[in-house]
């Protein structure tokens, strides 16, 4: 009966004894994994520090290029304004010296009668 349970208790041992070994694999393992998901996280990490800062970037350079289209779009509208006053001028101009032309022939014209 003893040697039965001594036999017993070294087949139990013996299967623990690869538990143990597959058991510090399994911690080397998870350990591994962890070192490389926290790298993983490190570079994430940087490359969304990166982006974050380029966004700024672009979100500063995008107001500045509103701000210039607005600037852009007032002058465009003054510009407009005055292509108008002087094509309003260039027109009439013509009629008013016809006008003053005509004015001014009966005069010349009633002088010489």
């Amino acid at each position: 009966m003893t040697t039965a349970l001594l036999n017993g208790v070294t087949g139990l041992l013996r299967s623990a004894a690869p538990s143990a070994r597959v058991a510090r694999r399994r911690d080397s393992g998870w350990r591994k994994q962890r070192t490389e998901l926290a790298a993983e996280l490190s570079r994430l990490t940087g490359q969304l520090q990166d982006l974050a800062a380029e966004s700024t970037q672009m979100r500063a350079e995008l107001s500045r290029l509103d701000r210039d289209l607005d600037e852009s779009r007032r002058l465009n509208l003054r510009a407009a304004e005055l292509l108008d006053i002087v094509y309003a001028e260039l027109t009439s101009a013509p009629d008013a010296k016809a006008r003053n032309d005509h004015r001014q022939a009966p005069k010349a014209g009633g002088a010489e009668a």
